[in-house]
């Protein structure tokens, strides 16, 4: 790996580098939409309601 990275020129580097960061860059936006799609905000809190109700709940089995 490394002595075919150090033939490569600074440029063909950066553009590699570039490359990859495009493709990272598509995969956040994808996160991002699916993320959005889901409305707003009720996602995460809805979550905590439901852990907050759970605990508040008695165990059903009897000790």
């Amino acid at each position: 790996m490394s002595s075919s990275w150090s033939t490569l020129s600074v440029q063909d580097q950066l553009n590699l580098l570039n490359q990859k960061l495009d493709k990272v860059q598509l995969q956040l936006n994808v996160v991002l939409e699916k993320l959005q799609s889901q409305s707003p905000g009720t996602a995460s809190s809805s979550k905590t309601q439901k852990t907050e109700e759970i605990n508040k709940k008695p165990p059903i089995f009897p000790i």
